[in-house]
Order: structure tokens, then sequence, then C-alpha cells
């Protein structure tokens, strides 16, 4: 029996020179952007086809997981990547990641294969529709406009309406059961997993919410923002403040006030020196 054609491979080249968009993600995030480049690089890379779709909300707690980054920052960086066209905008708009740029970087790893790599445009025929209407059945459907005599505003204000009721969390949403030592913890799995990359101790945090719910009671709209806002007060307590780079003209002017400063107690230093003198040699016994 044939082995199946592999449609990945083991590596991808980096090369040294500093391009824009990783000047750009490092400029931003310093090393968290580099991180995250070459994290994207690696899975795409190792990816079948080397590309990924995210519209799923577990394939997106799983792809940024993997990635060692916060679904928010990853997002933010993921459109970086989109306007400097590292990644192709057009998948990235229905969230799907691929990248002209890596498919030639690897395309010699498949030179002795029997199949080719695979091309953007076969990627984007597989999610985005010949006519341009939508999302192909392998992404998310755009169902046709049927006109029913509603008008426009009706189905927008309708939609709005809708997508609010889904963003409103129920109980079938928390893992169940509840976390901490006493469940009565709820989150989220998307939640549990933003605590993780946030925290190296999230379990603990959410022990001692768990505890303290225990003892007070449960007045808390939503365990995650609380977490999250103890978080917020430690910091304050404990004066974590962001200091902000000064500037050539400020550490010039500190020079000069440190200068200043210096000379001043040099002179004082001369004066009560002097003076320590003109004592001592009006002692008795002490004239020359």
């Amino acid at each position: 029996m044939a082995r199946p054609p592999r449609k990945n491979a083991d590596y991808f080249p980096f090369y040294a020179k500093d391009g824009r968009t990783l000047f750009l993600l490092e400029s931003k995030y310093r090393c968290m952007g580099t991180g995250f480049f070459t994290n994207l690089m690696r899975f795409l890379t190792l990816e079948t086809d080397h590309h990924v779709n995210i519209q799923d909300e577990t394939d997106a707690m799983y792809f940024f997981s993997k990635c060692h980054c916060d679904e928010d920052v990853g997002t933010d960086m993921l459109n970086i990547l989109a306007k400097t066209s590292k990644i192709d905008r057009e998948l990235w708009q229905i969230k799907v990641i691929a990248s002209q740029d890596l498919l030639d970087s690897v395309t010699d790893a498949y030179r002795n294969r029997i199949n080719d790599i695979i091309t953007m445009a076969k990627i984007k025929e597989k999610y985005i529709s010949d006519a341009g209407n939508g999302v192909s059945d392998a992404g998310n459907p755009q169902a046709p406009v049927v006109s029913n005599g509603e008008k426009p505003q009706s189905k927008v204000k309708k939609s709005k309406v809708k997508k609010r009721k889904l963003n409103k969390r129920n109980n079938n949403d928390f893992i169940n059961p509840y976390l901490g030592e006493f469940q009565n913890v709820k989150l989220t799995k998307k939640e549990l997993s933003k605590l993780e990359i946030k925290f190296t101790d999230a379990i603990e945090r959410i022990e001692t919410l768990s505890v303290y719910i225990q003892s007070v009671g449960d007045k808390y709209k939503d365990h995650y923002a609380t977490i999250l806002n103890w978080e917020r007060m430690a910091d304050k307590k404990r004066g974590d403040k962001k200091i902000k780079p000064t500037t050539y003209a400020q550490k010039q002017d500190a020079e000069r006030r440190g200068r200043a400063a210096w000379l001043l107690k040099e002179m004082e230093d001369e004066k009560n020196s002097e003076g320590t003198d003109k004592a001592i040699t009006l002692l008795p016994g002490n004239e020359i």
C-alpha cells in the first residue's frame, strides 16, 4: 500500500535580514512580536497544505495557545500581517490564515515528492466562491438574500439583536462542573485559556476565588473579570506603573541638574572646611 503524499514540511527558512513586517511587530510588541511571528510560521509549515482555518472558536483557542499568545493581541498582530501582505488579506477576512511568502519558501521541500505544493489559488478556491458572493461550503456560507417585503433597516436591527443574544453567556457555556475546590467558579473554555496564557499561576488564582466565594458568598457577576480586576488592583498596590521613556532633552536636563547639585555640594563642603580651619587656628595653643 502506497504511503499518502505529505502535504506539510519540517522546516522553513528564517532570514536574518529584518523585514518590514517583523520590524512593525517588534516595534509594537517587542519580543512577543518576534515570538508570535516565528510560532505562526512554524504552525503553518507543519499544518496540512500550510494554512489554518480559525473560524471555529475551539480551533482559534488551539491556534493561539500553540502560538503562546493572547487571542486579542494575536488578532491585532495578524491584522498587521494582513496589512503588510505577509498573510493573504482576503482569506484573513474570513479567519483563514495563509502566506504566499511561506509557500514560496518551502517549495524546495516538495522537489522530490510526487505531489506539488498547494497554491494560494487552490486555498482560496476551497474557502471563497468563484462568484465572489461570499464563502464556499468549506467556510461560513452566506445565505442568498431573499426579499420578503421587509425594510433593510429592520433586518439590520434584528441581526444586531440576535448578535447581542449570542454574545450573552448562559450556564451552559461554562465548564461543567464549575472550577475550584468548591466548584463555584464559572468560566468558559475560552476564558480559562486566556487566563492560562496571561498568568502562570492561573489555577491558584481560580482556587483563591473559589475559597473567597465559598466564605462570603457569590457577589460577582463575572468571575473572569473578577480575576483580572484583582490583578489590576494588586498592580496598583505594588505601584507597578509603566515608565515612559525620557527624551534626549530630558536626559540632558537631568545631567545638567545633577552637575549643578554636585557643584553646590562641593562649594558647601569647601565653605564648611574653611570655617573649621579658622575655628582651629583661634584655639589657644594652636597659634602659628
